[in-house]
């Protein structure tokens, strides 16, 4: 056992003393140098990795949705050009890979760097997409199959934007005659929003005004909840909830609900969801339960914007969104 011991402390001590034990030493020093908070400890542990001169190291990093990016584009853009200009002597080899959905600023901050275009190689895939979705429909017909070019150029290679849009003409083939299918289909593909967030306002504007206070209230819920999940029927109760004005009436709300069982009961929490969301959340079975989500990240980032409160709550919004940022101008003045 002793014999064993001492080779493992020899070991270990060849390990320390190798170059790459010595690079973590180093790191470990620089994040520990002062008490300055998390963000900017990084900032230079980043930036001693990108000057280090002890092993040969390549280094790839990945900075993914630029264009989401709520700060000054120049800044972003100084902060990545910096990562390629590490210092004299370096040994370490730096790659930078950034993704965003088309914005001319951006294009034009980095022209000089090589790049492409992702929807030039996923027109394929995308047009199996859409014709997986149709085939999968009864409605579909030859005159909306008709349509999947003028699609494949509108989705601009977003796969979202096709579910959408396929999903907006399934639904206007079901509602009209066939004889003037050709023409509405045709409409309603030129009408539909390029943007997904101007999309995501179309079918919010569809949802009925009574609705709009469940559909702030259900979409409320889905982004500010952050334990375990509910089932879908009681985030639909609690959106019922919210309407009530006394226990009784809460009492009453719940009452109503519970006859209703089995497949009538969730065939009814489907229906409420789709109306109050307007189809941006869907219900998934998850471990034999109804589970909902939001359909899109980008639905959660549309949902906590202004614009979507102002459309779901009116005036309310403004004076909301107000307060919210009074109160938090005042916690920020307050020393301790």
């Amino acid at each position: 056992m002793k014999s064993a011991l001492a080779k493992m402390v020899v070991n270990a001590e060849l390990h320390i003393t190798t170059r790459e034990a010595k690079l973590l030493k180093e790191v470990a020093t620089v994040f520990r140098s002062s008490e300055d908070r998390l963000v900017p400890k990084l900032e230079r542990v980043l930036r001693h990795l990108l000057d280090q001169t002890i092993i040969e190291m390549d280094l790839v990093l990945f900075f993914d949705a630029l264009d989401e990016f709520d700060g000054r584009l120049d800044n972003i853009s100084r902060f990545l050009k910096s990562l390629l200009s590490n210092s004299l002597g370096s040994k370490t080899r730096v790659k930078v890979c950034v993704s965003s959905r088309p914005w001319e600023p951006l294009k034009d901050q980095f022209l000089s760097y090589p790049g492409f275009a992702l929807q030039e190689h996923t027109k394929h895939d995308i047009e199996e997409y859409v014709l997986g979705l149709l085939v999968a429909s009864s409605i579909a017909s030859q005159t909306i199959l008709g349509l999947v070019p003028s699609i494949l150029s509108r989705a601009d290679g977003v796969f979202l934007w096709v579910k959408l849009a396929t999903k907006e003409l399934l639904e206007t083939a079901a509602l009209g005659p066939e004889s003037a299918l050709p023409d509405v289909s045709e409409q309603t593909l030129q009408k539909l929003p390029s943007d997904l967030f101007h999309f995501y306002e179309v079918l919010v504007e569809r949802i009925k005004k009574p609705n709009r206070r469940r559909t702030f209230a259900l979409l409320e819920l889905l982004v500010r909840h952050n334990g375990p999940p509910y089932e879908a029927h009681e985030i639909r109760n609690a959106v019922l909830l919210s309407d009530c004005m006394t226990f009784d009436d809460a009492l009453q709300t719940l009452a109503s609900k519970s006859n209703a069982e089995g497949e009538a009961d969730e065939e009814r929490v489907r229906y409420d969801i789709h109306i109050w969301s307007g189809g941006l959340v869907e219900i998934k079975p998850r471990g034999g339960l109804l589970r909902l989500q939001m359909m899109h990240q980008t639905v959660v980032e549309f949902v906590m914007g202004l614009e979507f409160k102002r459309m779901v709550v009116g005036d309310l919004a403004t004076i909301l969104h107000g307060a919210m940022r009074r109160r938090r101008r005042s916690h920020k003045s307050v020393s301790w």
